[in-house]
């Protein structure tokens, strides 16, 4: 709700200089994180130049579909780009101010911290930006604590309307339900895992990363929810 109520209040800043500004502006500001995620990506690490257009590629692939609550995503992938580049230049302060974000803008962002692990050995480290990054989450939504408690708060357990889930996979016809499958996890995690097959170098806090985010989208959230793989 933190991040909501601070895109609300610009939009309705920007709404008294033009009652369009606050469409111009949402798709400002998602653009520029898309583009500074690219920047930090490539700034991270020594990639080919036609990874470039992979990226783009599947950005626009996701945009292509009916999407639901995109901002979280892209605000997600953002942080995680950001996460990345402080862990690999053991910027604890910058990691810590991205982890907290993230986390801040949606439950998932708790993931972004095991990136701390793929460049540092340092569990220490690990262990207290982990407090440091779960204190602001709960002084801030204090009120719903109770919530966070009861497991359905986080993981559905019961079916959702209007939602896709893997029971829907029965109703639907085969060339229908295969386009889901590839889109929502074949692509995604196939592209990921197909990469860190042909790595030279394995680290397994990666390849964990790659299966907590596997468990997540099978449990955690509608099968069909595509903006999600953005991250």
């Amino acid at each position: 709700w933190i991040k909501m109520l601070a895109l609300k209040t610009v939009y309705q800043q920007s709404f008294k200089i033009n009652n369009l500004s606050p469409y111009y502006l949402d798709i400002i500001i998602h653009s520029f994180l898309i583009f500074f995620t690219l920047a930090l990506i490539y700034k991270t690490f020594s990639i080919d130049k036609k990874y470039i257009f992979l990226y783009l590629l599947f950005i626009t692939f996701i945009f292509q579909q009916r999407l639901g609550a995109y901002s979280f995503s892209v605000f997600e992938m953002f942080f995680l780009a950001l996460a990345i580049y402080a862990s690999k230049n053991k910027n604890f302060l910058v990691f810590l101010i991205s982890s907290a974000l993230a986390l801040l803008n949606r439950e998932s962002g708790i993931l972004i911290l095991f990136t701390w692990l793929i460049f540092n050995d340092s569990y220490k480290k690990f262990i207290t930006l982990s407090v440091l990054t779960i204190i602001p989450y709960l002084i801030l939504n204090f009120d719903v604590i109770s919530c966070l408690l009861n497991p359905k708060f986080l993981v559905p357990m019961e079916y959702q309307e209007g939602q896709v889930n893997f029971t829907s996979l029965l109703s639907m016809n085969f060339p229908s339900a295969l386009k889901l499958i590839l889109i929502n996890f074949i692509i995604p995690f196939g592209i990921g895992f197909y990469f860190y097959a042909k790595s030279e170098v394995k680290n397994k806090y990666l390849a964990g990363i790659f299966l907590l985010y596997l468990i997540f989208f099978m449990f955690a959230t509608p099968i069909h929810r595509p903006a999600v793989r953005l991250i």
